[in-house]
């Protein structure tokens, strides 16, 4: 049997058997400065799944993303995956402060969390990374916070696999834009934002899309 949770803002978890994946836990608090807080509280179910997560991967470092003040949830035994990086930053912080079961992950390489359940990380420009999930016959590509500019960024991930089944895409803008008085440049920007997310859905067509990694507010 496959479970799928929504957590909260970017953040859901895989779970079949007693392996459970979750995907950048933000669970609380507020990051950027205090100047981004969650839409909504997480519940507390929810929490508990991510306490019982065996693998924890993060698509980048910025902290709604990978969120050092909620890593003491997880315990030695919890296995992080990261993409591989030059500098290092995150895997030291993980196994200082954490766990020294910490992955890096080179591109191109599928990473086998429990029979037929695996992992592909896609890194993407300079900082971000995307994922490709494979759970028995289910397919998932989880964009996050990849900003797709043209339908060439993703035309590589398509030729990696036959279908997606389900595709998890973030569906607003991360930083504050223009001044308050200026709803309409806002309007517009939003509209373009929307039509390149129909965009690239219709590209990819997968059976079910999660529009996520959009749930907080600019709180200061």
């Amino acid at each position: 049997m496959i479970e799928f949770n929504f957590i909260n803002h970017s953040s859901f978890s895989i779970k079949k058997g007693n392996t459970i994946l979750t995907v950048d836990p933000w669970i609380d608090g507020s990051v950027f400065n205090n100047s981004w807080k969650l839409l909504t509280k997480t519940p507390q179910d929810m929490v508990n799944i991510v306490k019982k997560s065996s693998h924890v991967w993060f698509s980048h470092e910025h902290p709604d993303h990978f969120n050092p003040p909620n890593l003491n949830i997880f315990n030695s035994d919890t296995k992080f995956l990261f993409q591989e990086t030059k500098d290092r930053r995150v895997l030291n912080y993980i196994k200082k402060k954490i766990s020294n079961n910490i992955y890096e992950v080179s591109k191109n390489k599928i990473f086998n969390l429990d029979k037929n359940f695996s992992i592909e990380i896609v890194p993407f420009q300079y900082l971000d990374s995307m994922s490709i999930i494979n759970i028995e016959d289910i397919t998932i590509l989880n964009l996050n916070d990849c900003d797709i500019k043209n339908m060439s960024e993703i035309r590589e991930i398509i030729n990696k696999t036959n279908k997606i089944d389900i595709l998890l895409i973030q569906f607003s803008y991360a930083i504050g834009k223009f001044n308050k008085n200026e709803k309409s440049k806002r309007e517009q920007l939003s509209l373009k934002i929307l039509k390149n997310l129909s965009n690239t859905i219709n590209f990819i067509n997968p059976k079910i899309t999660i529009p996520f990694a959009s749930f907080c507010y600019f709180s200061r």
